[in-house]
């Protein structure tokens, strides 16, 4: 319960920030000071959501109330008028409290009477009761006591005003306990149902209404009301109570005593017990008043269930319902509602994106953001992981998920589109995608377009869920997908985010520029259930959090050092928005800012006495401004005022997370398989998953083409020489110290590599098989095309190493050739729809492979592509020299065993690009001559013309000076050459 009291309320200017608010679950709610008198165009007795959640309309704005005691006249009510407040009922207020709906206690005349107001759930309807408590207060007890109700209607949309016009139709259908008027026709009509003894029909305007808080606001405030009627109630010890309600259905009073009992009923199953917590009791103590609030932002949306973003004005917002889905429902054990959510917005997602809002009129919805979506994926998750249903997050929302990544890998609305280096970015002109979304006009006050660091942790973490997922539902292609482009996103991120000077996290990347402002987004690489930053650096980003951002009331969205800081929110519209994220608090990032704090610090005692210090101030902030809610937003200079909505979804959500689920119960730490994920030993994979396993004297690293296994001593380097006869040289060794030679050619004794990697690494060229026998591959390709994704990597896996090889021909960089290779792999996924049967799939990936390395090296501008030699003919296929021989037919034998790798390799990588292509993919993959030209797209007599240049230019860098002589063997004729030539 929160109770105030007279101190309060007969503070008039104190008073009038204190403001209460009743919900129906239909977006509809009655609202307004603790006085009764409305201080924004939202206030209102009945505000109806039309068409729910939205088409909010005010009909009801309030009554005028007087009480007659001894035929002495006293007015209740309170309003503010140009230059005067008129009535002064408010000096009559004793208490007001929330026990669990709005109730005034007015003493006046010699007696006490009591108001309450509430909305039943579901209906468009609220009911104001009125009950003499006290006969006798002032000590002569009273015999006549009369109560006059008038109502003042607006019948408007509830972000306008009303203004006193001739088109109202005055017309009352009046009968016996019930009255009803429509007065415009293109609105329904307002029922009254009533106990009173007489109804006086005279109507009239009443003008000039001025409402504070929209004046400050720099909004018009002054609006006309219309009064059709006066109800007239009499007294009694044996009729102490007058009831009326106001409602869209013909309703009756008689209904009211179960109405009543049923919300009561209802509103205490939702507060539930206070939670059993020794070491917080005083901040479990409002857990309850929480639970009520959270269930306020609950609201229909046809057939499912909604999320309100704030009270009063704003809708149901995608980002705002998913941000604050696991707090409002999860953590309150509401697992069916959060169900229905999640079912909503399945079911409106559109080329991959999530909408950002359902407008009012029955528009289109908006798909204006890049981070709704992403935050679809962590609720998502908390659902799943909270309720166990694994059936539905499987069959409605994984392929939901399955097809948001698809669209994001591809490109969707403005701009939003995985870049080469794994990372997210989007951004349009005159377009606000983040949270941070303030916009005046074309101006977006905060654009940050590019890569913002809170998108790439949301994506970071949307993948690892996937990952998770798809591993759970034994869907192996994709988890292998999922993984890699995590561990690309991970390593993008490491390697551009982190501003070493400032000893935190950068706020935005956009091409080479790094906006170093100190801004709360950072925090969610450190808070998300999958982070992308841990150990010292997250500690650091916490440290600089908490000192350039955290207050009493949350965190500032712009550190007051840096350039830009607004510390107050107030003024005007421009005004507003224009600090709307440059310094002023958000209360919602006090939830992720408290869970990375624990978790940098391991959850310890003290870590916790700490966050419970950290959220007081904010349980302190339900008896202020939305009375049992938490504002939207606060100054960023204090003393900290509130502002922005009374009652804001994620505020309320973030708060009830963090003390129901961190404070309120054992904190569950990271995962293993997530710590697991942090390897001692950091190599990069690319395509496909790799085993970690620790080498010792009785188990040694070896490769079977699909990563490294566990082999006994002595049979890897037997299988190391029979896959690779130029290892021959290295036999000696290899038999007599595995460990070493393993240690060698892996880099690490304990590592996790793919066998494209190892085997480069040993010798820069491995001769691949490509082809299973008996494989279907048509099959695969048509059971991938079906949907069957796992089959993807049935199908791919035997070109592994040729996809990594042929992108490591083009770009000569390992970490480049593995970034291609898995965009290869995942375009080739992407787009096999159009791959057509008469090509043959291996080409057409290394076709794929060829120019995404090719594109990577335009872009990165570090080579740019030779022509031919001069004077050589390029594509009649004569060209021959007299002492060429296929280079494999080198000896083994006659090279120094030390430098085998590293002469190939350097010898590989002094090949011009359009001349290692074509060895790599002929000599190295045995591609044949037709499909290599297919694969490079040019025609089969340059094949051969660049297949002899490079075949010289590496006998010419493997044997300096050695002329013909080293590569002499049995005699060949010159039909044989050319034949092996263009076989």
């Amino acid at each position: 319960m929160i109770e105030l009291g007279w101190k309060i309320c007969t503070d008039m200017p104190t008073a009038l920030g204190r403001e209460w608010m009743e919900t129906n679950g239909l977006g509809g709610y009655a609202s307004s000071s603790i006085l009764g008198a409305n201080t924004r165009r939202y206030h209102g007795l009945l505000v109806a959501s039309l068409h729910p959640p939205v088409l909010r309309t005010v009909l009801l704005s309030k009554f005028e109330e007087a009480v007659i005691v001894q035929g002495e006249r006293f007015e209740l009510s309170t309003n503010q008028y140009p230059g005067a407040i008129h009535p002064l009922g408010f000096q009559f207020l004793r208490r007001f409290r929330l026990e669990p709906f709005p109730v005034f206690t007015f003493h006046v005349g010699g007696v006490e009477i009591e108001k309450s107001v509430f909305m039943p759930h579901g209906e468009n309807t609220v009911v104001a009761q009125y009950k003499v408590t006290d006969w006798e207060h002032g000590g002569t007890p009273v015999s006549d006591c009369r109560l006059e109700l008038r109502p003042l209607i607006a019948f408007r949309d509830y972000h306008s005003l009303a203004q006193a016009n001739g088109n109202v139709q005055a017309i009352l259908n009046d009968s016996e306990g019930r009255v009803s008027i429509r007065p415009y026709s293109n609105l329904p009509a307002l029922h009254f149902a009533h106990n009173a003894q007489t109804l006086d029909q005279e109507g009239f305007w009443y003008n000039n209404f001025e409402y504070a808080a929209e004046r400050d606001r720099g909004l018009d405030f002054s609006e006309d009301l219309y009064s059709p009627f006066a109800l007239h109630f009499g007294l009694s010890a044996k009729t102490p109570e007058a009831t009326v309600v106001a409602s869209l259905e013909p309703r009756e009073v008689s209904q009211v005593p179960a109405m009543r009992k049923n919300e009561v009923q209802r509103r205490k199953r939702i507060m539930g017990a206070p939670p059993v917590n020794t070491r917080f009791p005083d901040l479990m103590n409002n857990a309850g008043i929480l639970r009520v609030a959270a269930e306020q932002y609950i609201v229909a949306r046809g057939e499912h269930e909604t999320i309100i973003a704030g009270y009063h004005w704003f809708s149901d917002w995608g980002r705002d319902t998913m941000i604050s889905l696991p707090g409002l429902t999860l953590s309150t054990g509401r697992y069916e509602v959060a169900k229905d959510v999640l079912e909503t917005f399945a079911e409106s997602v559109s080329q991959g994106m999530l909408p950002n809002r359902f407008p009012d009129f029955d528009e289109a919805p908006e798909f204006n953001t890049i981070d709704a979506t992403l935050w679809f994926f962590h609720a998502a998750h908390q659902y799943g992981k909270r309720s166990g249903d694994r059936d539905f997050v499987l069959k409605r929302l994984y392929p939901v998920l399955q097809d948001i990544i698809e669209w994001h890998v591809k490109g969707t609305r403005h701009n939003i589109k995985v870049d080469a280096d794994g990372l997210l970015a989007g951004g349009a002109e005159h377009q606000q995608l983040t949270w941070m979304d303030a916009r005046i006009g074309d101006w977006v006050v905060t654009p940050r377009r590019g890569k913002p660091v809170e998108i790439q942790a949301l994506w970071y973490n949307a993948l690892r869920v996937m990952e998770d997922w798809s591993e759970e539902f034994g869907h192996t292609s994709d988890a292998i997908l999922y993984r890699a482009m995590a561990e690309k996103a991970k390593t993008g991120f490491q390697e551009k985010f982190w501003n070493a000077e400032a000893g935190c996290l950068y706020d935005v990347i956009e091409f080479d520029q790094k906006d170093a402002a100190i801004r709360p987004n950072q925090i969610f690489a450190v808070s998300l259930p999958h982070p992308l930053i841990e150990g010292e650096q997250a500690r650091k980003i916490v440290a600089v959090v908490q000192e350039q951002l955290l207050t009493p009331y949350g965190l500032r969205s712009l550190s007051p050092h840096c350039s830009g800081y607004v510390g107050k929110y107030q003024g005007g519209v421009v005004s507003r928005d224009s600090a709307y994220h440059q310094g002023t608090v958000w209360p919602w990032l006090i939830g992720p800012f408290l869970t990375a704090y624990l978790r940098v610090h391991g959850y310890s005692e003290d870590s916790r006495k700490d966050a419970a210090g950290f959220l007081r101030p904010l349980l302190e902030h339900l008896t202020e401004a939305g009375l049992g809610h938490i504002s939207e937003v606060f100054d960023g200079d204090a003393p900290q005022h509130p502002g922005g909505c009374i009652a804001q979804a994620w505020s309320v959500a973030e708060v009830l997370r963090c003390l129901l689920d961190e404070l309120g119960q054992e904190p569950v730490k990271s995962s293993k398989k997530s710590t697991s994920r942090k390897a001692a030993v950091v190599v990069k994979p690319w395509v496909w998953p790799c085993r970690l396993v620790t080498f010792s004297g009785a188990a040694n690293l070896t490769c079977d083409g699909r990563g490294i296994r566990v082999f006994t001593p002595g049979i890897f380097a037997d299988w190391l020489i029979a896959r690779c006869p130029i290892m021959g040289c290295f036999q000696d060794s290899a038999r007599e110290s595995p460990e070493s030679m393993a240690h060698w050619f892996c880099g690490q004794s304990l590592a996790v590599m793919s066998t494209a990697q190892v085997l480069f690494l040993v010798m820069g060229l491995v001769a691949t098989s490509k082809f299973q026998p008996g494989r279907d591959e048509a099959g695969l390709i048509e059971r991938v095309k079906q949907g069957q994704n796992e089959a993807y990597y049935e199908l791919v896996r035997p070109y592994e190493r040729s996809i990594y090889m042929a992108a490591y021909s083009v770009l000569q960089n390992e970490a480049d050739a593995e970034d291609v290779a898995q965009e290869a792999v995942l375009k080739a996924f992407m787009h096999l729809k159009t791959f057509r049967a008469e090509s043959k799939f291996s080409t057409w990936v290394i076709q794929i492979t060829i120019n995404e390395a090719r594109m990577k090296l335009r872009k990165d501008r570090r080579h740019l592509y030779e022509s031919t030699d001069a004077g050589l003919q390029d594509d009649d296929g004569q060209y021959l020299p007299k002492d060429y021989q296929d280079w494999r037919e080198i000896p083994a034998e006659t090279l120094e065993r030390n430098e085998v790798r590293r002469a190939i390799a350097n010898a590989l990588a002094s090949l011009s690009p359009i001349y290692r292509e074509v060895f790599v993919l002929r000599d190295v993959q045995n591609l044949s001559i037709e499909e290599t030209a297919e694969a490079l797209g040019v025609t089969q007599s340059t094949v051969k013309t660049r297949l002899l240049r490079a075949r010289l230019q590496m006998r010419d860098k493997l044997a300096p000076g050695w002329g013909a002589g080293w590569m002499e063997g049995p005699a060949k004729e010159p039909e044989k050459k050319r034949a092996h030539a263009g076989d």
